[in-house]
């Protein structure tokens, strides 16, 4: 079960935990942002309990900023599940028709073209203030973001049960939560360039974010101020000088342009320590040996459903949270909304958790 890398990790999580008190960090310079905050869903499996007490659910982190909705609600959601009580899923749909029928808020939902005729979205259909529009650009819409008011949650999570249950048989999931004026305004702009394709009314919002500490990352977007996921993971790589951390649901060797960045790194002296979920090992048995072939220290988790982060760690100072695979097909074809950090404190909270699960994996050989 354990690996050979655990000893050098566990000095690691020594340094980790001694951060930990900065699961809400307020940034000291810059802005037009407030707060930045990790969430996650980390339900115990096989008896491993791998969730942080000291770190919020994301899903009970959305249902209270839908309670507290007071103008407008966006969504991007690769699909919207129908599920039976007592979920949280349940919940969060519930507060968002009372917060669109009882309090007028504007609720806009952009989901996956092929995810358009499911049960629940004619069921959100029927309400007022509820606007559902499929995703019309390339590839597929496999971004799970919202953002309420003037807060922005971006990661992993989809609106589904699994992403939800943390009773022992839900997902793995990393979130980061945005709170400031400026950068909602600027993820509200990366969702109208997505609505606006599918027919929805823009309300102006401009790309406002001047702060370089974060930057938001998004692939399908049209617009040049974006950088995409490919470049914000190769600069994670480019400049690391010690190590990188990568933990992600699905590594499949490319693109190319990416694997370049890795094998960089790793000729430089980089250490690489990748964690994937098993569906990746199942699919890509091949591109995680030839990273271990390389050097990186390769590890994969049992999960009994999914290990679906996106997490990139780079040093101890910058991080990558939100929907991107490494996969040409998520990376190259379709739309993925994540963000950059520029945080130590964020960063220690971050490693925590991939240290954690990493104690509970397995050491892939080349």
């Amino acid at each position: 079960m354990f690996n050979r890398n655990i000893v050098a990790l566990v000095v690691v999580v020594v340094v980790a935990s001694a951060a930990a008190s900065y699961l809400v960090f307020t940034p000291s310079s810059g802005e037009g942002i407030e707060v930045v905050e990790v969430t996650e869903t980390a339900p115990s499996f096989h008896g491993w309990m791998t969730n942080n007490p000291d770190i919020k659910d994301t899903g009970e982190v959305w249902l209270e900023l839908i309670n507290n909705a007071q103008n407008t609600i966006d969504i991007e959601a690769y699909y919207l599940n129908s599920v039976s009580p007592p979920m949280t899923l349940d919940n969060i749909y519930d507060a968002l028709i009372n917060a669109a029928e009882n309090r007028e808020v504007k609720v806009r939902i952009l989901t996956d073209g092929g995810q358009i005729d499911r049960e629940m979205v004619g069921e959100l259909r029927q309400y007022k203030n509820i606007n559902v529009l499929p995703w019309h650009g390339g590839g597929v819409l496999h971004s799970k973001y919202m953002i309420v008011d003037e807060v922005v949650s971006v990661g992993s999570t989809n609106l589904s049960p699994p992403a939800m249950d943390t009773r022992g048989n839900g997902n793995r999931e990393i979130n980061l939560t945005l709170r400031g004026e400026e950068i909602a305004e600027t993820y509200t702009h990366i969702f109208e360039t997505g609505w606006t394709r599918a027919g929805g009314e823009s309300t102006g919002a401009e790309y406002s974010w001047e702060e370089n500490w974060l930057i938001p990352v998004a692939d399908g977007t049209g617009s040049p101020q974006v950088i995409s996921s490919i470049e914000a993971f190769k600069k994670l790589f480019d400049w690391a000088e010690s190590e990188v951390y990568v933990y992600e649901y699905i590594y499949a060797g490319a693109p190319h342009e990416l694997k370049n960045a890795i094998f960089g790194a790793l000729e430089r002296g980089v250490k690489v320590e990748v964690l994937v979920d098993k569906h990746s090992e199942a699919y890509w048995p091949g591109a995680l040996r030839e990273l271990a072939r390389n050097g990186a220290g390769v590890s994969v988790i049992d999960h009994p459903r999914a290990a679906h982060p996106k997490l990139i760690i780079s040093d101890d100072d910058w991080a990558y949270i939100g929907s991107s695979n490494i996969h040409p097909t998520w990376m190259l074809e379709g739309r993925e909304v994540g963000v950059l950090v520029n945080s130590k404190e964020m960063v220690a909270v971050l490693l925590e958790i991939f240290v954690t699960d990493w104690m509970y994996s397995r050491y892939l050989q080349p």
